[in-house]
């Protein structure tokens, strides 16, 4: 207190150490946010999980009011909610937003993002004539700042990812960089999801085919065999263990000259040797082959190469 009376008083301008301090804490959230769902990419094993997971990691972990994933809504012009998270949810869910560059309303953040191909910001969204069919909801909601971020795999837009903040200005460089590493993440993650079924598919195709090729063996009356470049029995069938009188098990890794007589398995090496080399197919020739009791039998043989996948022979 002064004589005369009355105080004297200080201020200092702490906003840009406040701001600071935000945007540290928003930088924390975002990593935060940005380890969970890198984490939920590698442990989840469908699109539609991983989508609704990240938007439930952004706004647990990131802080975000709301965030969303809206994919192309069949062959329309218009997207829909796939996936969604966060307090305006209910006034979203439901919406179905056009992307048609036609129309003048197609202006905001999300058609934007699906045909460029690029992050778009607002940062004043109720204020932002980008996203005016959206005012309404926003005061609702209390959206006030907004990031659309398209989903890429190749170089093709698949999605976009939709952020809402409650604070103007929340989507800084840095946070914007964030959020793309986060929204190409997902779009690694969808990609290896579909590498990963069609490798299923494959394998159940490939499956298949084996099994229908080892029922045609099994149930063929003609004898059949497959050696490995050394001679070595590697897959044979019933036809050809009743053939010698063996058993699968006696028969499993036995070389071909052991069923067969000096003379003859000179031949047949010649025979092998010779559609090793060029690749041709020997057919209709006569060998003998020796049973387990030692009796000998005269057998019409034909010989094909096998070769792997990259060409080289097996």
């Amino acid at each position: 207190p002064l004589s005369g009376g009355g105080f004297v008083t200080t201020y200092t301008d702490i906003t840009r150490h406040k701001r600071a301090e935000q945007a540290i804490l928003r930088l924390g959230q975002m990593y935060a946010a940005l380890s969970a769902i890198n984490e939920i990419i590698l442990r989840v094993d469908s699109p539609e999980a991983i989508y609704q997971k990240v938007c439930e990691a952004a706004v647990n972990a990131g802080k975000f009011i709301c965030t969303a994933v809206l994919l192309p809504d069949g062959d329309t012009e218009r997207m829909k909610i796939a996936a969604i998270s966060g307090a305006c949810s209910t006034q979203l869910r439901d919406n179905v937003i056009s992307v048609d560059a036609a129309l003048p309303y197609d202006r905001s953040l999300i058609g934007t993002v699906f045909r460029a191909n690029k992050t778009c910001v607002s940062n004043y969204f109720r204020n932002d004539e980008r996203t005016q069919q959206w005012h309404a909801v926003a005061r609702a909601a209390g959206i006030a700042a907004a990031a659309a971020l398209p989903i890429v795999i190749g170089d093709r837009t698949i999605g976009v990812f939709l952020f809402y903040a409650d604070e103007k200005n929340t989507f800084d460089s840095e946070i914007a960089a964030l959020l793309e590493r986060i929204a190409e993440n997902v779009g690694f993650g969808i990609q290896r999801l579909a590498h990963e079924t069609e490798r299923r598919q494959i394998e159940l195709a490939l499956r298949a085919s084996e099994e229908k090729y080892r029922a045609i063996l099994e149930n063929i009356e003609d004898a059949y065999y497959e050696v490995d470049v050394k001679g070595n029995l590697v897959l044979f069938n019933p036809a050809f263990c009743r053939l010698l009188n063996y058993s699968a098990d006696e028969l499993m890794g036995l070389n071909n000259r052991q069923f067969m007589t000096p003379k003859t398995a000179a031949y047949v090496y010649k025979i092998f040797n010779e559609t090793y080399r060029t690749g041709v197919s020997s057919k209709g020739y006569d060998i003998e082959m020796v049973r387990k009791n030692g009796d000998q039998i005269l057998v019409e043989t034909s010989v094909h190469l096998i070769k792997n996948a990259d060409g080289p022979p097996v």
